[in-house]
């Protein structure tokens, strides 16, 4: 071998210690954390730029070796488990050069079942059966003795409901004295609202059996009227049907082309929204009328429907402050989607994101009828009051079920915002890394520091709901009824502008 050519492998050489010395490995165990049992074939993945992986052994042991040292998302995942942290899934950790080591453990997950009966107690098949819960739910259907069982559900709390489609005919033409059962969607242990369902306890590996659900029944009644000004060629008219609060979109009820009468019957008592379409030459609709159904007949409702209109305005100031507010932006320059308007229907619609010029005014084109409520991202301000003509509005809602008048909207904007801050505690005192949910139709969170200090910023002007605990509460208002039960622990707080409040919290128990 040539001088040259050492040269070359001792370089190689060098430069291969130099990666191996680089390298990073990580070894680790997975358990069941209610035995204490290895999970075999548990699949543990890290993920940076590049994604990592193995597979367990008979020992619930793993290994992944030839890592680049670095931050990387970690996660264990097999059939029938969950982690001990649903909500986050994956978490953070460093790996440093050699060898690195991580124990994981994972919680098997429950099931449900039982039987649905009707007012006689016999089965009742083909129904849909729901668990509602914290992190989701799941549904199934009955079988022919009544029973239904769901499985793969993560530890907790849940509701049970069974749900019922509501019946697109009239009563039953009876001649021999009987009269027609209609039973309504029913929570167990057999109760109409969900406030006052009992909450079943999933427990890990278990199933909770004997969830037996008698279905309530409700007369039937109809809920009737006409759509208006249905534009001539219109296609496919029809009325959609919508729970307002616990329920699910949508509905359908065909709607009579000679004169525009619909007829819907067999409802759940409740409150819904109606709003009529057309889907032939371009959507047109009505503004969603809310109906409160009972155990009588809703007749004569009138759904109008608007032609699509614009919707146009501009932005205010409320003082120098909002102006230079208005400037600020994360990454030091405003873009485009730092100024916007959004304007949400909010009877059960969408949202139209509306883009603002340079000179502070913005358009809608070929909006829909509806009550809508207005937000905006202009730079870093938010919306005080909307004006409309002489009218001013500082819930920031806007009419339009009729369609537009013409007059330009106004959006008054200030950088005035609210600030809450404290200490989280239990029966040890403060509280590290607990979360604080501040909740006003939306949501603001934040984390404790090491003390259990926290401080929720940027909060405009209003009545906040607080509440704190572990990593379980942090997505709680997404789920219908689901701060219900928590209700004796939430802290309300009124935030005027510019205010900078002080509020100490008691965290929730864990796994409440």
């Amino acid at each position: 071998m040539g001088r040259s050519s050492r040269f070359v492998a001792l370089l190689t050489a060098l430069t291969a210690a130099a990666l191996a010395q680089q390298s990073a490995a990580l070894t680790g165990k997975v358990t069941n954390a209610v035995t204490g049992a290895p999970v075999v074939r548990a699949h543990v993945t890290l993920r940076a730029a590049k994604t990592f992986g193995a597979l367990t052994n008979s020992e619930g042991k793993f290994s992944i070796t030839g890592i680049e040292p670095g931050e990387y998302i970690y996660k264990a995942e097999r059939v029938g488990f969950t982690t001990d942290k649903p909500r986050i899934g994956a978490e953070a950790m460093t790996l440093h050069d050699g060898d690195n080591s991580l124990d994981l453990k994972l919680t098997p997950l429950g099931a449900v079942g039982g039987r649905v009966v009707n007012a006689d107690g016999e089965p009742v098949q083909l129904v849909t059966v729901e668990v509602q819960g914290i992190f989701g739910g799941q549904s199934t259907t009955t079988d022919t003795k009544g029973q239904y069982r769901i499985g793969g559900l993560i530890p907790g709390k849940y509701r049970i409901k069974v749900r019922l489609n509501w019946q697109d005919s009239p009563p039953e033409i009876r001649s021999d004295g009987s009269k027609e059962i209609h039973y309504r969607s029913t929570y167990y242990p057999g109760v109409a609202e969900s406030k006052a369902a009992a909450r079943i306890t999933v427990a890990p590996g278990s199933e909770t059996s004997g969830i037996d659900i008698p279905l309530l029944t409700a007369p039937i009644v109809k809920v009737s009227g006409k759509v208006l000004d249905i534009p001539t060629g219109a296609k496919e008219v029809s009325v959609e049907v919508a729970e307002v609060t616990g329920g699910s979109c949508c509905s359908w009820a065909g709607v009579d082309g000679s004169d525009g009468g619909f007829s819907i019957w067999g409802l759940d008592p409740g409150k819904y929204r109606l709003r009529a379409e057309s889907r032939g030459n371009g959507s047109v609709q009505s503004a969603a009328v809310e109906v409160e159904v009972g155990t009588t007949n809703v007749e004569h409702m009138d759904l109008r429907m608007v032609p699509p209109f614009e919707i146009s305005g501009n932005i205010e100031f409320e003082d120098d402050r909002a102006r230079e507010g208005a400037k600020e932006v994360e990454n030091g320059r405003v873009t485009a989607m730092d100024r916007m308007v959004y304007l949400g229907i909010l009877d059960g619609g969408g949202r139209a994101d509306v883009p603002v010029g340079d000179d502070d005014t913005f358009r809608l084109e070929k909006a829909q009828p509806g009550r809508y409520l207005a937000s905006a991202t202009i730079g870093h301000t938010y919306v005080k009051s909307v004006r409309m003509g002489s009218k001013e509005s500082e819930d920031r809602t806007l009419d339009f079920r009729n369609g537009s008048s013409g007059e330009p909207v106004v959006l008054v904007v200030s950088a005035a915002w609210g600030e809450i801050g404290g200490t989280v505690s239990d029966v040890n005192g403060q509280v590290s890394g607990a979360y604080v949910l501040a909740i006003q139709g939306g949501i603001s969170r934040a984390r404790c520091d090491a003390s259990g200090h926290y401080v929720l910023k940027d909060l405009q002007p209003g009545t906040y709901e607080l509440l704190a605990g572990d990593e379980h509460v942090r997505e709680l208002w997404l789920y219908d009824d689901a701060l219900e039960d928590y209700k004796d622990a939430l802290v309300t707080v009124q935030v005027h502008a510019g205010d900078k409040i002080t509020q100490d919290l008691k965290a929730i128990p864990t796994g409440k």
